[in-house]
């Protein structure tokens, strides 16, 4: 960690988005604000920037990402919906003589951070289940739930951004910088 490293990291940036003639003082700005987080998760970050992004990130924009990766920040609402559907398991119970007799709905959830959990948890409990009793959907349960996490994922993400410096890439990330759960609906 340092400003060695974070300045590797925006010059990376700069290349990549052609950022000709940047002031020294934004220099400055960006070196001092990110400077903070390990060299491992920034390189991650950044090219996971260079990767999916359009325009040069504001330090909020590649603290956030950080924050993410890190697992410090609960995912996106598209990416919690990715997780309920992985963990959502039905299975078919039948009677003696082979019939079908009904089906059985679980949570099988895979592995997440704690913040994700808490996050995940916390919506679930207040949208309700997917389905009704008789194993169909709810109608707009989707876009009910999605508003709900959001509201408790900026609930559970207030305080982490302000110190990056313990957060760390997951063992066995490397150069995979998937967010958490986006391969969970393999």
């Amino acid at each position: 960690m340092g400003k060695a490293d974070a300045t590797l990291a925006l010059g990376k940036l700069v290349s990549a988005f052609r950022q000709d003639g940047i002031r020294e003082d934004t220099v400055e700005t960006y070196v001092d604000r990110l400077q903070d987080i390990d060299p491992q998760l920034l390189e991650a970050t950044v090219n996971q920037i260079i990767d999916r992004s359009k325009f040069f990130p504001s330090v909020s924009e590649i603290r956030e990402l950080a924050g993410r990766i890190a697992g410090v920040l609960p995912p996106l609402a598209a990416e919690a919906m990715a997780l309920i559907r992985a963990a959502d398991r039905r299975e078919s119970v039948f009677r003696r003589d082979g019939s079908f007799a009904y089906e059985e709905r679980f949570w099988e959830w895979p592995e997440m951070t704690p913040v994700t959990r808490q996050a995940v948890e916390a919506a679930l409990a207040k949208a309700g289940e997917p389905c009704d009793p008789d194993g169909k959907a709810r109608f707009g349960w989707e876009t009910g739930f999605q508003k709900i996490y959001e509201a408790e994922a900026t609930e559970v993400s207030v305080r982490p951004l302000a110190d990056l410096s313990r957060a760390r890439l997951p063992a066995g990330r490397g150069e995979d910088t998937r967010l958490i759960g986006e391969g969970a609906a393999r």
